[in-house]
């Protein structure tokens, strides 16, 4: 994630970044306007520690949806809102969470989805995914192997209207 944040125009104001994990229940890190700064952004990032428990992938997406893309969080009006799922395993409650992606991709939010490893749902991601599902879903087999898809994740984030 840092790696992606670096390459983000976050010290303009034209991007902001706002992280929260998952597992047995969201876990929001930071908001929208919590920081400036690219460095800021990057120190937090790496401090974020690896949560371990279920995929509760529905709760990530409801938090994102009703709370963190909010004008009290920083989200601004006109500004493209995407969210990026990366995961390492199914959805804990799949009817949920497809109930919840739907909901957020109807409230104007551009979900890209990434799978890590061979625990996760490839139909699960394909649906969370926004349309064109080939573009925005990605598969790498270790998180080490972010690094090799990062340009395409930042090209993602920075080219979605």
């Amino acid at each position: 994630m840092a790696s992606v944040v670096q390459d983000l125009e976050v010290d303009s104001g034209r991007v902001r970044v706002a992280v929260q994990t998952f597992a047995d229940s969201e876990q929001p890190r930071f908001e929208l306007n919590t920081f400036a700064s690219r460095s800021d952004v990057i120190d937090a990032v790496r401090e974020i520690p690896y949560s371990r428990g279920t995929t509760n992938t529905a709760a990530a997406l409801r938090y994102a949806r009703e709370t963190m893309f909010t004008a009290g969080n920083g989200d601004r009006e006109g500004v493209p809102n995407i969210a990026v799922v990366l995961t390492d395993g199914g959805s804990n409650d799949k009817a949920q969470t497809m109930q919840e992606a739907y909901l957020t991709k109807q409230a104007g939010v551009h979900i890209i989805t990434i799978g890590v490893g061979g625990w996760t749902d490839e139909y699960e991601l394909i649906r969370l995914a926004s349309y064109p599902y080939a573009t925005n879903k990605i598969d790498v087999r270790r998180f080490s192997a972010l690094l090799d898809v990062k340009d395409r994740i930042r090209n993602l984030v920075c080219n979605s209207e």
